[in-house]
């Protein structure tokens, strides 16, 4: 088979290119419909906490600007029509590289993006789920405590929460990159035992900087995970090694 021009592989990548921007837009389209719902996805373990201390939670999430409401709803969009299309994209992605790969090359960039995109949603679950309802109580408390009145804006509210959700999902991927870094060769078990201390140090700067908010708390529930994920780092790399 005749290797393709260059001219054809600039057809073939803005072709991709233009396949996966359409995936955008379809994807932003899609989040726009269903914005009401995505709202109350993220808004439901704050009004939750509310609910069980018996507040009412019809008009907590305060607008502060007329275009506040037109504004946060663009930026969810955007946000969640990525994700909507992710696959889509990836897909373009594949079409354009994966004929330039050989097979067992395929086999493992498959199960490398399979892997991160669902380390990347468990990481987004175990926040939404179990961290992110502890971290707005304890957000909510500690401002009664002082004698503040929790009413907090729609946007700020949603960019934390996003914020936190994103900054889960990436820290998520460390077992991942871990595997790919020792069968690159750049890694070894060895290596990662030694620095353990240096990367626990690490690990909570990075939580210093991920985390939206200064507050020990928060920065805590997101660097013990981290750590955890750490040593799950040591027994994967050392697995690769072994095979």
């Amino acid at each position: 088979m005749e290797e393709k021009k260059f001219i054809e592989h600039l057809d073939d990548l803005r072709s991709c290119l233009i396949r996966g921007s359409l995936g955008l837009i379809a994807g932003i389209a899609i989040s726009f419909v269903f914005i009401s719902p995505l709202f109350k996805i993220l808004s439901a373990p704050y009004f939750n906490f509310l609910a069980s201390q018996g507040i009412d939670s019809s008009s907590v999430l305060k607008s502060l600007g007329p275009a506040d409401a037109l504004s946060v709803t663009f930026k969810m969009a955007l946000l969640f029509g990525f994700g909507l299309s992710s696959p889509w994209i990836a897909y373009q992605t594949w079409r354009f590289i994966g004929p330039a790969l050989y097979k067992h090359e395929k086999k493992h960039v498959i199960i490398f993006c399979s892997s991160a995109a669902a380390c990347f949603l468990l990481g987004v679950a175990f926040a939404y789920f179990l961290i992110l309802p502890t971290v707005l109580s304890f957000f909510y408390r500690y401002s009664v405590s002082v004698g503040i009145t929790p009413e907090w804006a729609i946007t700020n509210y949603y960019s934390f929460v996003s914020a936190f959700l994103a900054g889960f999902g990436i820290v998520f991927e460390m077992p991942v990159a871990a595997v790919i870094l020792a069968w690159l060769g750049l890694v070894t078990p060895q290596m990662l035992v030694k620095y353990r201390r240096h990367a626990i140090v690490a690990i909570f700067i990075v939580a210093a900087i991920f985390t939206p908010s200064p507050d020990a708390a928060s920065q805590l529930m997101m660097a013990i995970p981290m750590v955890l994920l750490y040593e799950i780092s040591i027994l994967t790399a050392r697995l690769v090694a072994k095979n």
